[in-house]
């Protein structure tokens, strides 16, 4: 896991990880502007568009071919424990370390537990869940 580090300058925040001395990643809310904020800002814009994914306006729910396709590869069973997400991310997302596999698994597994503590049925969470690995 990555420690949270305190930015010195706005163009820190550019900075590859392995030139961050300490190492670590920035974690920010902006909650006021200026010139130098709108910059900012502007050039992350940029920057996301460049390197990244921007999403305005939503994520549009997968298509069917989207969930065939993951049907045949990770397959249409649902448990709902982190061990399960994990082994199916493992399959799906092979290229993914053990430390990443883990963290996105316990992220999923804590937005289906909370979609489930508001009352969402079982179909809603698998259905969610097929989302998160379309997505």
């Amino acid at each position: 896991m990555f420690r949270h580090i305190e930015l010195l300058d706005l163009n820190d925040y550019f900075a590859g990880l392995k030139k961050r001395e300490p190492r670590g990643v920035y974690f920010y809310r902006i909650t006021g502007h200026n010139q130098k904020i709108d910059e900012f800002i502007r050039r992350y814009y940029e920057s996301a568009q460049a390197n990244g994914v921007i999403i305005e306006k939503g994520l549009p729910n997968p298509s069917s071919s989207n969930l065939e396709f993951y049907a045949e590869t990770a397959g249409n069973a649902f448990r709902m424990n982190v061990d399960f997400i994990s082994s199916s991310l493992k399959k799906w997302l092979p290229a993914m370390t053990d430390a990443q596999r883990h963290d996105v698994a316990n992220a999923m597994y804590d937005a289906l537990c909370e979609l489930q503590r508001s009352g969402k049925n079982e179909n809603i969470l698998k259905n969610a869940y097929a989302k998160f690995m379309c997505w």
